[in-house]
């Protein structure tokens, strides 16, 4: 009988550090592009050897070559007599002048586009690179999970954007890529990246700040957490950040079973939001941290002839013109989003720079007073 093998890998992953797409040959090709743009190779000058260039970047001659492989494929040098390589104009639209923004989304597109969540973040970014005159290649499927996408290194690549959940050994792999990298939507907590992402604190804190003004004093806490990458969302974790201050500011405990875990498969039956409705200590309001989770409220509340506002407050995010009209809560535009995470490609890579977008409160018709 075969033995079971131990310590297997998870699947998807090699062991070890992640490869680099963006090694060697592709800083020694950015360097020789900036003298191609800068003028000091001009058009028709004779590209120094391999020999030469090597001695240069202080790196192999194998690796020089696949740099000027790069160029090549983009129209900046060719074959002249001799075997010698030649100084050219930039041909097609993938050269130095025009480099692409590589939108990464680990998922896929379609679905993220059904929501006015997603249309609104695709839309920022489409303007932002745009106004850039970028060229904008979008990749998209959920191995990109686990995965950095094949062939980055085989194009002229100015800057990626990721947008969705990654597994924090890709995410580390793109932290060691040359050219700037944003996080779309997403905190950038401790990663060596750039982030566009909403004030998530600041629009927590004005929301229970709102809640405790009306006079209740019971708010509980709905919060998102992920489990194909075993955390709690980021966003969720500023946003309760912001609660907790809010609480502490305005001396209220806080109180752990008013936090609620919630995961995208709940529904308006699920313990955690039922639980809500149960025992003498019940919350007299809830902040959701999306739409989704205010929505298994109201669903849940109306089930159970609780009313709303008179019995039960809910407040919650929600992107600009969603679906539940009705919500009170802080409102974001993700188009702004989008705009600042396309922006964050025109500087350098380092150091890493954070764009949040304020939210705006919404007056709905879910919340009232205690008083």
């Amino acid at each position: 009988m075969a033995k079971k093998a131990q310590g297997k890998a998870k699947p998807g992953l090699k062991r070890g550090r992640p490869s680099d797409p963006f090694a060697g040959y592709r800083k020694v090709a950015a360097a020789l592009r900036e003298d191609l743009d800068a003028g000091r190779l001009a058009r028709g000058a004779v590209v120094p050897s391999l020999k030469t260039l090597a001695g240069r970047f202080g790196v192999s001659e194998i690796t020089v070559r696949r740099a000027l492989e790069m160029l090549t494929r983009e129209g900046r040098i060719e074959k002249g007599a001799g075997r010698r390589l030649l100084v050219q104009e930039p041909k097609g639209v993938l050269t130095a002048t025009h480099r692409l923004a590589v939108l990464i989304v680990s998922g896929y597109l379609d679905y993220q586009l059904r929501t006015r969540y997603g249309a609104q973040i695709q839309a920022g970014l489409d303007l932002g690179v745009t106004d850039q005159t970028r060229s904008f290649l979008l990749v998209h499927h959920w191995k990109f999970f686990t995965h950095v996408p094949a062939n980055l290194d085989l194009l002229p690549v100015a800057g990626l954007l990721l947008w969705g959940q990654f597994d924090p050994q890709i995410m580390r792999a793109y932290e060691r890529m040359d050219c700037s990298v944003v996080l779309v939507d997403r905190p950038r907590a401790d990663w060596k990246m750039h982030a566009a992402c909403v004030d998530n604190e600041t629009a927590a804190y004005e929301a229970t700040r709102r809640l405790i003004d009306l006079g209740h004093r019971r708010i509980a806490f709905l919060r998102q957490v992920l489990l194909r990458s075993r955390e709690v969302d980021p966003d969720t974790v500023e946003r309760q950040r912001g609660y907790a201050r809010a609480l502490k500011d305005h001396g209220l405990p806080l109180d752990a079973s008013l936090v609620v875990n919630c995961t995208s498969g709940e529904t308006a039956e699920s313990p955690a939001v039922t639980g809500l409705f149960e025992g003498r200590k019940r919350p007299t309001a809830v902040l959701a941290v999306d739409a989704g989770k205010a929505k298994l409220v109201l669903d849940a509340a109306r089930a159970r002839s609780v009313g709303v506002p008179s019995g039960l407050s809910v407040a919650g995010f929600q992107e600009k013109d969603g679906d539940l009209a009705e919500l009170s809560g802080p409102r974001i535009d993700f188009t702004q989003v989008g705009l600042a995470a396309a922006a964050l490609l025109k500087g350098p890579k380092l150091p890493p720079r954070e764009r949040r977008v304020a939210a705006t409160w919404f007056e709905g018709a879910t919340i009232g007073s205690m008083k």
